[in-house]
């Protein structure tokens, strides 16, 4: 339980300096856990999925990294907005299904199904779009687990 409290935070006084630079986990592979999903929708009008997976315990980074990196995936929407299934639609998404054996057209499925399913990933350092002085993290390639 966290002593936090939001009606005090504001007038407290703090010492020393923040960080203004982000630990980052170092690029390499690691055995990790998908622990969120966020849709999304970009102000140019395409549709994405923000997923979050958490390094498991035993290969968190020594130097203080947070063990949560980020990986998008794109997605493909039919005229009425949903998911397209048409061939050559979805590629990324349906192979994340079918890692996790989830890619059953008999069987009703919902994204948050791939929450606590564990995957091999890969973690590589790729500068911001916008700014190339900020470095992220980001998960490029999902594998089974192990």
């Amino acid at each position: 339980m966290t002593l936090f409290n939001p009606d005090t935070f504001l007038n407290d006084t703090f010492n020393g300096k923040l960080s203004t630079e982000v630990e980052l986990i170092p690029p390499g592979e690691y055995n990790a856990v998908l622990m969120e999903i966020k849709p999304n929708f970009t102000t140019s009008g395409f549709a994405l999925l923000n997923l979050t997976w958490q390094v498991a315990d035993n290969e968190r980074p020594a130097n203080g990294a947070s063990p949560l990196v980020r990986q998008t995936i794109w997605l493909d929407l039919d005229e009425g907005g949903g998911l397209n299934t048409r061939p050559g639609k979805n590629v990324a998404l349906g192979r994340m299904r079918a890692m996790f054996g989830q890619n059953d057209a008999s069987k009703p499925w919902q994204p948050q199904m791939m929450i606590g399913q564990r995957a091999h990933i890969l973690v590589e350092h790729q500068p911001d779009r916008n700014d190339s002085q900020k470095i992220w993290a980001n998960v490029t390639k999902v594998a089974a687990g192990t």
